[in-house]
């Protein structure tokens, strides 16, 4: 027990020991922030590529076939959380005034789309998760008008529609502030609400024969009644949702079912639900013959090359992270071993007076192998706090930093997306702590060899 109290007696004396402390809590913060935010930044990644690939892609390739149906089917069966419909094109969007942008267009159901968090909680308005996917009565009057006086005529039903409802993306109707990488949302909503003439959309389709290739130019009118910014950056930047009975139709593009298991269903297993639940609606259900399963095709979405190749990029990224921090420790081992040495030579008359009154080699040994695992205790337990804290706040030290630095740290443009990860990885800090106790420990383990071998006589002599 003696040891126990002349180790605490040496920690709280030694002001010295201080520096040792801050050593281990220095590292266990930066273990913390570092893996955390990598892990977070994977997490976002896999919640985003989910959000637009969903957990389990279906596509079925067939026209006129009801997806609704198929979705609401879908959604009844146990282990299936909820399923959305997409369908994705491109084209050049023209605002006003020669502003013309290229979009990814995606059909999307609205009623369907909104149960992803990432979409229902992007949207500007909240009225629009609500309402269905077309034109307010105003904005249709509106846009009505607007179209018979260009025709100078009136409106005949080969007119109609004179535009159809879209959900704009931020970066299609906004800049970014430079200076908080953040849309002005109000203002967007004002210009969406003083929005006076369609928005026009080009594209065109392919059609291939023998004797040639022909390609046919569509115009399409639309109309923004919201706008969107989901978090992540390349979808922010130039996205138009339009309805997704309207997208396949006129754009004659494939639409994909994006299936959603319940929480604890990895990606293995649904997929082999689907396996044997889709075959059974098309069959039992539709009636269509087996020939028609070959017109489906299941994909993982986690399990796409270029998912993989990202996520195994910036693993190996963390990977080398953490052996830059390992070197950290160590240069943190060698401060704590000096330290401890200088308090060995300072306290040689102790070391004698134990060893005269009868302790051994190994209780001397013991004592500061003690006091060096209370350093590392005290600067791990230090770190923790430290360390969460700073996750838990990082957009608040971020935008310090920021502001001292002049310039904007963290940017959607460059990493893809608007919120900084700011959740601790759970399951790194045991080890993190195991590191800066073991830390402190290899750092008092030479000292307390050295103090063990003092012989009384020598040590007391000059005494």
């Amino acid at each position: 027990m003696y040891k126990l109290y002349l180790a605490l007696k040496y920690l709280v004396r030694r002001r010295i020991a201080l520096f040792a402390i801050g050593s281990v809590a220095l590292c266990v913060v930066l273990m913390i922030i570092i893996t955390s935010l990598f892990n977070g930044f994977l997490d976002l990644y896999d919640e985003y590529w989910q959000h637009e690939f969903g957990q389990v892609t279906l596509l079925h390739n067939e026209k006129n076939f009801d997806f609704k149906a198929a979705a609401e089917y879908l959604e009844s069966q146990p282990g299936i959380d909820y399923v959305r419909l997409s369908a994705s094109s491109g084209g050049l969007l023209f605002l006003n005034n020669g502003n013309v942008r290229q979009v990814t267009i995606k059909g999307i159901d609205l009623g369907l789309e909104c149960r992803a968090i990432q979409f229902s909680n992007g949207l500007l308005s909240e009225q629009t998760a609500q309402g269905p996917f077309i034109l307010p009565e105003d904005k249709r009057v509106t846009a009505e008008n607007w179209l018979a006086d260009k025709l100078n005529k009136e409106l005949e039903p080969s007119d109609l529609p004179a535009a159809i409802a879209c959900i704009m993306s931020v970066g299609l109707l906004g800049e970014v502030d430079p200076q908080t990488d953040q849309y002005d949302k109000e203002a967007i909503l004002q210009e969406i609400e003083n929005w006076s003439r369609p928005a026009f959309i080009f594209t065109g389709d392919i059609e291939q024969s023998e004797q040639e290739t022909k390609i046919s130019r569509k115009n399409i009118r639309c109309w923004p009644i919201d706008a969107i910014e989901t978090g992540s950056n390349h979808l922010d930047e130039g996205t138009l949702y339009l309805p997704f009975d309207y997208v396949c139709r006129e754009f004659n593009t494939r639409a994909d079912i994006l299936v959603v298991g319940e929480k604890g269903i990895s990606d293995s297993e649904l997929s082999f639900m689907l396996q044997n639940i889709w075959p059974t609606y098309l069959v039992d259900v539709l009636g269509l013959e087996n020939e028609e399963l070959g017109k489906s095709r299941l994909s993982i979405s986690s399990q796409q090359p270029w998912i993989l190749m990202f996520t195994r990029e910036i693993n190996k990224q963390l990977a080398t992270m953490q052996v830059i921090l390992g070197f950290v420790c160590i240069v943190a081992a060698v401060l704590i071993f000096v330290i401890i040495m200088m308090i060995v030579l300072q306290k040689r008359r102790d070391i004698g007076i134990i060893r005269a009154s009868g302790g051994s080699e190994s209780s001397v040994a013991l004592l500061f192998l003690h006091y060096g695992l209370l350093i590392g205790i005290s600067g791990t337990i230090l770190g923790l706090i430290i360390g969460v804290w700073s996750v838990k706040n990082i957009e608040i030290l971020e935008q310090g930093l920021s502001a001292l630095l002049g310039f904007k740290i963290w940017k959607s443009g460059s990493y893809g997306f608007s919120q900084i990860p700011n959740w601790i990885h759970l399951p790194s800090l045991w080890w993190i702590a195991t590191a800066g106790i073991v830390t402190a420990a290899l750092g008092a383990l030479l000292p307390a060899i050295k103090a063990a071998r003092c012989k009384p006589t020598e040590t007391l002599r000059f005494e």
